[in-house]
């Protein structure tokens, strides 16, 4: 079930990933997302059980967070 804040996350992730210098690929199963707050960049890692992020909201929540949508 997608809820409305998962919405909300999705288009937030949209805008960032269609935003020009905001996704850097390091390899074949590892990103940097720039940060919407401008305080740097955040790991995304491809695992066996899905997309893995380091920004607060993934990590606190274990939910999928915009930088993963």
């Amino acid at each position: 079930m997608i809820t409305n804040a998962d919405a909300v996350r999705k288009e937030k992730g949209t805008r960032i990933a269609n935003t020009d210098n905001c996704v850097f690929h390091v390899d074949d199963t590892k990103y940097k997302v720039v940060s919407q707050s401008g305080n740097g960049y955040y790991d995304i890692e491809e695992t066996d059980i899905g997309w893995k992020c380091k920004c607060p909201d993934h990590k606190h929540r274990g939910m999928k967070c915009k930088c993963v949508f």
